[in-house]
């Protein structure tokens, strides 16, 4: 409507311009025509003629003088129609910003009562998740410290080792006697080997069942002469718990596998992506592990600090 009433403006002016050129043409027209001069003719005939010609010429004029009259008052129609709409939108408008203005403040509110209510919730829920940890570190230390009273009542208790003492048999000299005119001959002591009993790898030891149970997958894995030993440093490690954890290095599993040399171990043992909590995978890897330190010149069991339990 705007747009509309910007070339009402513009039409307006030009119907002006034109209503004025339309007299000014009208008034030649009349003046210069020739029946005009027939005004001044003696007969009456002649008057009529030309003053109906005149009047021709000044309808015609008029009737088109008339019609842009009514152009212009329609765009002045047009343009009183604007105005009034223009009151009533800025009225609206005015309506409009009250409310939004009202609405925003109250959602100015809002917002404050929700971010007062989620900083009470997080100050909750942070206090709620200290307790808790607190609770699950002092859990874990509680378990963690029995895990080490454990090991070390198996460590300082003295293996059953059964050895017989070596046994020597020395049989006195046997002198024989030989047919007259001979020597006597006589025959040496008999000395009988001594015997020792033991197992391979260091043992045996007697191991607590949970670690027992193990014994078939350490004998897949490990060489037979490390058995034994694997066994005893599986009690020590975890006392045979595929689960064992310790929360302070994040040792894990049978054979408590640091998380980095887990990363490191376990794809070349043939067991990448395998939890470390895999008995299989946690076994086979430090089987090959403690292969990999005996290829390099050092202790099998060098990487494990329970490695004190073989002493």
């Amino acid at each position: 409507m705007a747009a509309q009433l910007g070339f009402a403006d513009v039409e307006m002016a030009g119907i002006q311009a034109e209503i004025e050129l339309q007299a000014i043409d009208a008034y030649m027209t009349v003046v210069a025509s020739p029946s005009v001069n027939l005004v001044n003719s003696d007969t009456v005939e002649e008057a009529l003629v030309a003053s109906a010609v005149v009047e021709d010429v000044v309808a015609n004029g008029r009737a088109r003088v008339d019609e842009l009259f009514i152009k212009r008052r329609s765009l002045e129609e047009l343009q009183v129609t604007f105005l009034a709409d223009q009151d009533t939108y800025r009225q609206l408008q005015d309506e409009i910003d009250a409310e939004v203005e009202h609405l925003a403040e109250l959602y100015d509110r809002a917002d404050s009562a929700v971010a007062a209510a989620i900083r009470e919730s997080e100050t909750a829920n942070a206090e709620y998740q200290e307790a808790l940890s607190e609770v699950d570190l002092a859990r874990a230390r509680a378990e963690e410290q029995q895990r080490q009273e454990e090991r070390e009542t198996t460590t300082t208790s003295t293996p059953t080792v059964t050895t017989s003492s070596p046994t020597t048999t020395a049989s006195s000299p046997t002198t024989t006697t030989s047919p007259p005119g001979a020597p006597p001959t006589t025959q040496p002591p008999t000395t009988t080997t001594p015997t020792t009993s033991g197992g391979g790898g260091g043992g045996p030891w007697n191991h607590p069942p949970a670690v027992e149970q193990w014994r078939s997958l350490v004998q897949q894995h490990f060489p037979a002469s490390r058995v034994e030993e694997a066994l005893r440093i599986m009690d020590c490690e975890s006392n045979g718990d595929p689960n064992a954890y310790n929360p302070y290095s994040g040792a894990s599993g049978l054979f408590q596998f640091l998380p980095s040399t887990w990363a490191s171990t376990a794809p070349k043992a043939g067991y990448a992506g395998a939890s470390v909590f895999d008995p299989e995978a946690n076994t086979a890897s430090a089987a090959w592990l403690g292969s990999r330190y005996e290829e390099l010149g050092e202790y099998f069991w060098q990487a494990w600090s329970c490695r004190r339990v073989l002493n």
